[in-house]
């Protein structure tokens, strides 16, 4: 490698500054804090054969850069050096303190230089670069520049915030700002801020309990989103949500102080800003030497994610759909509370080599609402950032977001035709996206990592007010296009024409290689490069310090823009759907799936269960057919669970029981919601196992009927969650019950649920309920008892203690039905949907039934196929008798809780001598009868009463030799009594089983014989 240099005498040094008081070429005036970048301007020519090696000089060769501070502009009198990079070691070994370092250090990177502008003064700046070739006899090139004078003065007002800095200006942008130092700068700005600006950092906290702060701004700052006007825009901007990538949350520091002493009192009379403007604190003070972005090397250290942090391997940008962390669940329920109609991410590039100080994502998945979309990424864009914008006159560019698509380009600088390809995918994961399906303007903004700190700075400051400046410009456009995209989602179920009955639901998406956007035409992107020598190809060159960090660039010529110097080229930007499935009109899952439903609450959807058992006919129900199912490496440290297969019609009526969770996709978050129930979608609850403990755990359950053997891993599994493609075909007047909310605190530590359990007394069946703690639980449909009206629900088995279901539940709770005799009995009427006039054991159901001893599985279900439990024995035995119950307290089995539903009929079971359990203290109360048991139990009920059952000459059962010898006696009572009969070959099958409706058939008949 041959490196020949060409540098100016002298050498050129070039001030960049968007917050200058004063400026010319060579000298600057601004305030303390201001942010001055001097940029050594020279050119190095390459003769090159093998460019992979970007990291190292020649054998023998060096290189310095060395930036001098004086008091004069005469290089000969100056003996300081500006700077010396200080042991960094050193400082992360104090735990990042930076009073380490002197205050009237600047921050010197190779060929630029960031002086340290916090106090008064003037000083005069000069670079020398010297280049020794390593080549025998050959003299080292030197070069000094001319003097750059830098002067600092008082703001000439008196406000109480004109001296307040950020510790990044205080320490001359050597350092970010501490996550402590973020939140007293804040509150002193609040306080200074005439009502402009408030401060929260009570509301959301890191699972280590560090406050996330949220700024809100407005004239005045509004305490809650009721008091926002309808004709103001909400603005939520996010910053620091990757640590390291600092930029934004300094920027919106800088920004704040300027808004609170009245410098953008414009912007407040549309906007109310709300910001969370260090997301991630705990990552933010994790310092480190190596950056977010590769290519990121200034400041000289910041905040990282470690393995000392708790949510190390967690990337908070790609947990917008799963909400693991404590700071992607604060971003969403912020949104939820403030509903912005913008949103703006924060951001620093990966490092493409390249010259573009901003680049805008918005959202790029397919399903995004289509009118809303195009304008956010086209008209939008245009007005915020494009000619006549505070951006463009600021003489910086943006393009979308990207990378030169082959790595010898990407990594090496090549400047040769290539591909300029988005940096990221479609997946609703990332913030941008997700809101995006939340129908919203959304740009994530990308700040040129190359660039030095307070260029960085600059660029997002610019570009966030820009941006704003956008919004209040175009707020009635924004305002009707998202009426727009709501009333669409609203009116699915109005089925409008050609819309509904064509959405889809996106499972894969790929790239448009050949059309932009869905029109016509292929699309391109100039891309700025740097204009290098004829003969090679590099555009920069990476300098490293002495503990080989990064410490600098060497660019191939001045620091300049130029047409020349840029190359349009072909843009991969667009996504299309690749696979799709049907959008539903509703969306179904279990009652069990309670881990599902706090996820989907906590996005705000709208979920609904159902208040009495449904019917749904043949074929309107779908059922998802796994045929692949896989178990990736973890993501971010989850589990995945990857399938793929079909939505298939069930060949018969189902009957959807009471409780079933049903969401409508006709809301607002209808897309959100699809996207999270529809089992092969990449975000989806099945992917992230939200639905884990419910895929093989299905007994008693729909899904039970509908299971599925994928390949790919052993097993069989069911998938909880169901799909009507129709809105006619669930019937829209059935009444729900609201769900409760999730916890308010969004970041609290994960939510704790208890169960509320309901004993009826002898009337219908009431399903329990799992209550996230702090909401209250669901009030009941009201059980029924023939003969006795329902007098309410109260807190303890003596009914002294009426429950009130305002009360929010702190813990598991049994409540008990109260019930007052109504001196009448009506006929018995059939409420269960399961069950008809048709079926063989109608008339034992209705027998029982009318004697209050069966109750349904629930309210309206009565699940004659269902197994009888041992418990459920005991319960019907004890509403036979008429028992009073309320004397039983304690259970002297050990698996019997005597506050469960069954508990107390067991206790006075086992009392009167009809149970005695199964051994070793336990009764099994959950297992199912077996047909021996069962003649037992009423054997021993009968003479418990004293009653005396016909006898009659039988054939001793072929199989009695398999029945135990302790059910002998009781299983020839019964079948001389013609209670139970035997099967087929004069068998009774000790250790079968019995169903619902078998046993109700079996309790009419003894009904019958009783006196």
């Amino acid at each position: 490698m041959i490196i020949a240099v060409a540098l100016p005498a002298p050498l050129n040094v070039r001030i960049e500054c968007v917050d200058a008081v004063e400026q010319s070429e060579d000298s600057i005036t601004v305030y303390p804090g201001g942010r001055v970048t001097l940029f050594a301007e020279y050119s190095i020519a390459m003769d090159i054969e093998d460019v992979t090696d970007l990291e190292a000089l020649p054998s023998g060769a060096s290189w310095t850069c060395q930036w001098y501070r004086g008091t004069t502009d005469d290089f000969s009198a100056v003996t300081t050096k500006a700077i010396d990079l200080p042991n960094f070691s050193v400082l992360l070994s104090e735990g990042g303190n930076y009073s380490a370092l002197e205050e009237d250090q600047g921050n010197s990177q190779g060929s630029e230089y960031i002086p340290n502008t916090a106090k008064p003064g003037t000083a005069y700046y000069f670079v020398q670069m010297t280049y020794i070739s390593g080549v025998a006899d050959a003299d080292p090139v030197v070069r000094t520049s001319g003097a750059i004078e830098v002067t600092v003065e008082a703001r000439p007002d008196d406000h109480p915030l004109a001296t307040l800095l950020t510790t990044a200006e205080a320490r001359g942008w050597m350092v970010t700002t501490p996550s402590a130092d973020v939140i007293s700068f804040y509150e002193e700005v609040a306080a200074n801020s005439d009502g402009r600006v408030r401060v929260n950092t009570t509301s959301y906290k890191t699972d280590t309990g560090t406050p996330i702060p949220v700024v809100i701004i407005g004239d005045p700052a509004p305490a809650s989103p009721d008091e926002v006007s309808d004709d103001k825009s909400v603005v939520l901007i996010n910053a620091n949500i990757h640590s390291g990538e600092v930029e934004g949350k300094e920027a919106m520091m800088i920004l704040t102080r300027e808004i609170a002493m009245g410098e953008h009192d414009g912007l407040l009379d549309d906007l109310v800003l709300v910001m969370l403007p260090n997301m991630s604190p705990d990552g933010n003070d994790y310092l480190t030497r190596q950056p977010s972005s590769p290519n990121q090397y200034t400041p000289n250290y910041y905040g990282a994610r470690s393995n000392r942090s708790p949510t190390f391997g967690y990337n908070i940008n790609r947990d917008m759909m799963k909400l693991e962390t404590a700071e992607g669940r604060a971003l969403v329920d912020l949104i939820n509370k403030w509903n912005p109609d913008a949103f703006g991410d924060l951001h620093a590039t990966n490092g493409t080599r390249h010259r573009i100080p901003l680049e805008l994502l918005w959202s790029l998945h397919p399903d995004v609402d289509p009118d809303l979309a195009a304008y956010n990424r086209t008209g939008f864009v245009e007005a915020a950032f494009g000619a006549g914008s505070r951006f463009a006159e600021s003489g910086k560019i943006w393009r979308p977001y990207g990378d030169f698509q082959r790595a010898t380009v990407r990594d090496t600088g090549y400047t040769e035709e290539g591909t300029w390809v988005v940096g990221a995918d479609e997946k609703p994961r990332y913030t941008s996206h997700y809101m995006g399906f939340r129908d919203r303007i959304s740009l994530v903004f990308e700040v040129y990592s190359h660039d030095p700190y307070t260029v960085r700075v600059d660029t997002q400051y610019v570009a966030v007010l820009s941006f704003l400046e956008g919004i209040q410009s175009e707020k009635a456009t924004i305002k009707a296009l998202i009426a727009q995209a709501e009333a669409r989602a609203l009116g699915r179920n109005d089925e409008i024409e050609n819309y509904f009955n064509t959405e889809v639901v996106t499972l894969t998406a790929k790239h448009d290689d050949k059309h932009h956007y869905g029109t016509k035409a292929p699309y391109t992107v100039t891309v700025p490069s740097y204009a290098a020598f004829t003969d090679t190809k590099v555009i920069m060159y990476a300098l490293t310090d002495a503990n080989g960090a990064r410490a600098g660039t060497i660019y191939a010529d001045a620091y300049t823009y130029g047409e020349q110097e840029s190359k349009e080229i072909p843009y991969k930007g667009n996504f299309e759907t690749d696979k799709s499935v049907p959008l539903g009109a509703y969306y179904l899952f279990e009652s069990d799936c309670t881990e599902a439903l706090e996820l989907l609450q906590r996005h705000g959807i709208e979920v609904k269960r159902l208040a009495r058992a449904v019917k749904v006919e043949a074929g309107d129900l779908q059922w998802y057919d796994a045929q692949t199912r896989a178990i990736p490496a973890k993501y971010e440290n989850r589990s995945m669970n990857t399938v793929t297969g079909v939505w298939k019609n069930t060949e018969e009526a189902v009957i959807l029981p009471r409780g079933t969770y049903v969401v409508s996709t006709a809301q607002v978050h209808g897309n959100v919601a699809a996207v999270l129930l529809e089992p092969e979608a990449p975000d989806s609850l099945v992917s992230y196992t939200y639905f884990a403990n419910q895929l093989t755990s299905y007994a008693g359950k729909i899904r039970g009927n509908y299971t599925s053997t994928p390949e790919g891993v052993t097993g069989e599994i069911a998938i909880p969650v169901f799909k009507i493609a129709s809105f006619d075909a669930l019937d829209p007047d059935v009444k729900a019950l609201p769900s409760s909310t999730p916890p308010a605190d969004a970041a609290a530590p994960e939510a704790v649920s208890y169960t509320v359990s309901f004993v009826s007394g002898g009337g219908s069946a009431v399903a329990s309920q799992t209550v996230v703690s702090g909401n209250v639980a669901d009030e009941p449909t009201d059980p029924v008892r023939d003969g006795y009206d329902f007098a309410g629900w109260y807190a303890d088995a003596a009914l002294t203690e009426a429950f009130d279901f305002a009360d929010k539940i702190t813990g598991s709770i049994t409540l008990y039905a109260k019930w007052t005799a109504s001196g009448e009995e009506g006929p018995w009427t059939n409420p269960f949907a399961d069950i008809d006039e048709n079926d063989w054991f109608y008339a034992s159901v209705a027998a029982v039934c009318e004697r209050g001893l069966f109750s349904g599985t629930s309210a309206d279900v009565f699940s004659p196929n269902a197994p009888m439990t041992r418990g459920m024995f005991a319960t019907v035995l004890s509403r036979l008798d008429g028992a009073d119950l309320s004397g039983y307290g304690a259970s002297r089995f050990g698996d019997v809780d005597i506050d469960a539903w069954f508990g107390p009929s067991v206790e006075w079971a086992a009392a009167s001598g009809i149970v005695s359990g199964i051994g070793d203290g336990e009764f099994a109360p959950d297992a199912q009868i077996t047909r021996e048991q069962m003649a037992v139990m009423l054997y021993q009920y009968i003479r418990y009463k004293g009653y005396a059952l016909p006898a009659a000459d039988v054939d001793a059962f072929a199989d009695e030799s398999s029945s135990g010898a302790w059910a002998t006696e009781a299983i020839k009572a019964i079948q001389a009594s013609g209670i139970v009969s035997g099967k087929p070959g004069n068998l009774f099958d000790p250790q079968g089983l019995a169903t619902r409706a078998e046993v109700a058939t079996i309790f009419e008949r003894l009904l019958a014989l009783l006196p």
